[in-house]
């Protein structure tokens, strides 16, 4: 059953003036379920075969709250409007970050690294990674795997078009590897190697004898 609360604010809002639809949005707006509304409206709904009787009003305590908000109502008719806008910009942002889908597509890949040669890529190396969709660069992130496990940044650069870089310097004279696994975005698993190359050092060469002569 309704508490006295509820179904007194109701009665007196329609005493005032106020339609339904009004009443229930100031009530969902100020915390009460739909289950409850619903409940008292009924209580408050003639039966069918019954004769409509007067309804004696209760003796309640109208919560700070709901009373403030039905004050603000009655003073400021404008301001249900404003209230209204601004929720249902609350729930369009809601929505939109609850609901919004990937940009998920079959796609070809080609990887290329900076600074690569026949001996392999150095520790600081990019990579520019190429696609024939168009794919945002949260999804490509998402199913590109490296190894061994380093952390990647992925961003979109242009069309079609990410840098990957790594984080930190990759592990010298090791096999770095970079895969992405058929799936959403791939129909078959484009995988590529490269090896990480130790910087190159002088090694100092021992001074020459000057006392020995070529005839």
């Amino acid at each position: 059953m309704a508490s006295d609360e509820l179904l007194g604010y109701i009665t007196q809002s329609k005493t005032s003036g106020l339609s339904d639809d009004e009443i229930k949005k100031t009530l969902r707006d100020t915390g009460w379920n739909d289950s409850d509304i619903n409940e008292a409206f009924n209580q408050l709904s003639p039966q069918p075969d019954q004769a409509p009787q007067e309804f004696k009003k209760p003796v309640f305590n109208i919560s700070p709250t709901l009373k403030n908000s039905y004050q603000s109502v009655r003073q400021h008719p404008q301001l249900k409007y404003i209230v209204g806008v601004v929720l249902v910009i609350i729930a369009g942002f809601v929505l939109y970050k609850t609901f919004r889908h990937e940009k998920v597509a079959i796609s070809e890949f080609t990887l290329t690294a900076s600074a690569a040669d026949a001996a392999g890529i150095n520790p600081d190396s990019t990579f520019t990674l190429k696609s024939t969709a168009d794919l945002d660069g949260s999804v490509v992130a998402k199913y590109l795997s490296v190894e061994p496990k380093v952390e990647v940044a992925v961003n979109k650069t242009g069309t079609n078009t990410f840098e990957i870089k790594p984080k930190d310097k990759l592990p010298e004279n090791k096999i770095f590897a970079v895969k992405i696994d058929a799936g959403p975005i791939a129909d078959k698993t484009f995988s590529w190697a490269y090896q990480v190359k130790a910087p190159f050092q002088v090694i100092g060469t021992l001074p020459r004898d000057k006392s020995t002569s070529v005839p």
